[in-house]
Formats: structure tokens, sequence, C-alpha cells
């Protein structure tokens, strides 16, 4: 006992040091756990790039890919290529556009295969639909009709369009990082693409726990990934009870008429459309311009004056494109509406088969025997 207390009185440099040798091995331990961690870190990052960008891109922008995937999905398991309408917009066109209504109707004209397919996505204005149609250009699939959805609740933004907001840095292939920097006011865009693009395990957390553990995700994180989509990609609006969609239709009252008595049409969203329409019309895409409908609670509150500006900037559009302008306000009551704004499925069906009868299939059959004519010439 008296020679372990002596020994701990001893100084510390007195005290047997460890081995030289045995330092070593364990600096050298160290350096290895420091890279073999950074190995694994890279390895991380790279691998779960390549299986984004190679297999399952719905981890970086879901609401445009999970609907994409279905697309791509319906054209493939067709004998032959189809004729395709694609219908893209907000909400109103995603719950309005009943996209399987067109197959068969088509394809009895045409005699040939055809596709209807709703790429709505909800808050997606002028902007969403011109990066849509990009991307599916960039993929080699050609719309043989756009339709293209109008709304005045679209285009009364005066900074910037409504929905640049869809398309923060982490959502975006390299393709897309010019078109958004000319809308967004983010000088630092590029270099958050890089990093997001560089650590996509912390960049694309939210996409993946959405996808793989959704029930760990707040409610707030909570990603649209189409669970309720139809095969065409239609959302159908579930009815809601009298009570309240009453609520609704009184909340929606104030909402419109303080929104409409102060409407003033912003440039941002406005030149989104036109770039839009250039598009289309540069590609050779046939297109139709739709004035979507409105309940009578919601066209009541507007202000006509205020409204003009944004009308005839439509009508502008279309006479300088050749684009028909259908002006389907008035096509479906109150009691087709949830909200004055969004179609139940009785509304869908009105819209999308009026839309059908009087503007698709003439069209489209007049477009199928003027090819016809020119290839007997």
């Amino acid at each position: 006992m008296q020679t372990l207390q002596l020994e701990q009185q001893k100084p510390a440099a007195t005290r047997q040091a460890p081995p030289r040798r045995t330092r070593r091995a364990l600096h050298a331990h160290a350096r290895a756990a420091v890279l073999g961690g950074l190995i694994l870190f890279v390895a991380a990052q790279v691998g779960m790039r390549a299986w984004i960008e190679n297999s399952r891109p719905e981890m970086r922008d879901p609401g445009f890919e999970i609907k994409y995937r279905q697309l791509k999905e319906l054209l493939d398991r067709s004998a032959e290529t189809p004729a395709l309408v694609v219908f893209t917009g907000s909400s109103m066109t995603a719950h309005g556009m009943k996209a399987d209504m067109v197959d068969a109707p088509l394809s009895d004209v045409l005699k040939r295969p055809a596709i209807g397919f709703n790429l709505g996505t909800s808050a997606a204005g002028p902007f969403t639909q011109m990066m849509y149609y990009r991307r599916l250009l960039r993929r080699g699939v050609r719309p043989d009709l756009a339709v293209v959805e109008l709304s005045p609740l679209l285009y009364d933004f005066p900074d910037a369009p409504s929905d640049i907001g869809r398309f923060p840095a982490y959502v975006l292939d390299r393709h897309d990082l010019e078109i958004v920097e000319r809308y967004a006011a983010q000088p630092d865009l590029r270099e958050e693409w890089w990093q997001s693009y560089l650590v996509p395990v912390y960049a694309h957390r939210l996409a993946v726990l959405n996808q793989t553990a959704p029930n760990f995700v707040p409610f707030a994180d909570r990603l649209e990934l189409w669970h309720d989509m139809d095969e065409h990609g239609w959302r159908k609006l579930r009815d809601r009870n009298p009570a309240a969609r009453a609520e609704t239709l009184k909340a929606m009252k104030q909402a419109f008429h303080n929104r409409f008595q102060t409407y003033q049409v912003g440039e941002p969203p406005v030149k989104a459309l036109r770039e839009l329409i250039d598009l289309l019309k540069s590609e050779k895409i046939p297109t139709i311009l739709v004035l979507m409908p409105e309940g009578p609670l919601m066209h009541s509150s507007q202000v006509p004056e205020r409204l003009a500006p944004l009308l005839a900037e439509f009508r502008a559009i279309s006479e300088s494109s050749g684009f028909p302008l259908i002006d389907a306000r008035t096509w479906c009551g109150e009691e087709h509406f949830s909200d004055s704004a969004h179609l139940y499925a009785d509304g869908a069906e009105i819209l999308t088969g009026r839309l059908l009868r009087e503007v698709i299939l003439p069209r489209q059959q007049r477009s199928a025997q003027g090819a016809i004519a020119a290839s007997r010439r």
C-alpha cells in the first residue's frame, strides 16, 4: 500500500510513458478512422446522387417526377406511339381535367391510340407550366396537343411569378438553373444548387423521408406525393359535407372580395406565360388556352375594369400565337365547385367533356385530315 502511494506521488514526467511504437499505432489508427469516415461520406453522396439521377428522380422533385413516371408508364404500355394530350396548370387543373376521358374518343377519331394526361400541380402558374413543358421536351416527350390553364388567380403577383417558390435549388436539374435564375431574385442560387448536388443526403433528406417513412414527417413538412391521383394524373376532389362547404364559401367570399378589389396584373407571371407560349409555338406543338371555370361566387366578386388588362393580354397572346382561347368561366354552376374555384368530379366531367367535344376532337380531326391530304400530294 505504501509502495503504491509513493508511486502515485512521483512527478508526471517520471512516470512510465507509453512506448513510442504504441503512440504511432494510435495515431495511425486515428488517421485511418478519419480517412475511412471521409471515404464513407463521399461514397454515400456519390451513390445517392447516382441513384437519384438514374433511378429515383422523384427523390429530387416528387411533385413533377412522380407524375412524369406515371405518364411514361402509360406511353411505354402503348403498342404504337400514341397521340398525347397534356393538361397543365394548378390544382384547378389537377382536380378539373379528367384526362382519361380523352383516350377512347380521340383514338376513334385518329384511328390510333391516344392518351390524355393531367400534369396539373398545386399552386402551379405559368412559370411551372413552362418548366414542365421544357422538361418533357428534353426527355423526348412531345405532346400532340397542349392544354394550358389560365386564371386571374395566378397573375396578380408584382415581384415574381407566384409559383417560383416551387423551384428551390435542390429540386432543379442542371438544365433548369438558367431559367430559374432569370425569374428568381437569388444571386446564390447556383451555389446552393452545387451544395445540394454534392451533398444529396442532406439536400433531399425531406423527400426521402416523405417517401420511405412518412409517419415520421411532421404535417407541415409533408410533400405532395400524388397518392390520390388516378392513372391519368387526375385528382378527384372529395365532396365536403354541407356545413363545412358553407363555411368554406363564406371564407372564400371575403377572400375573393379583398383580392379583386385591389387586383393588379403582375408583369413576371405574364412574362412567364409569354415565354411558355413562345416555347410551344417554336416547337410547333398545337395548343389550347383555357380560361378555367369560376363559380358565381368568385365571378361576382371580380371588378371588371381591374381584370380587363389581363383578359386583353390573354386575347393578344392568343391572336399572335394562333392558339385558340377558350373561355370556360361560366361552364359550371356553383354546385360543381368545392370553393368556387376547384371542381368536384361532376364538374370535372362537364369541363373535360365539353372541351373534348367542342374543341379537342374537332381540332385534332382537322389536323389528322390535313396530314393525310399533305401526304397524298
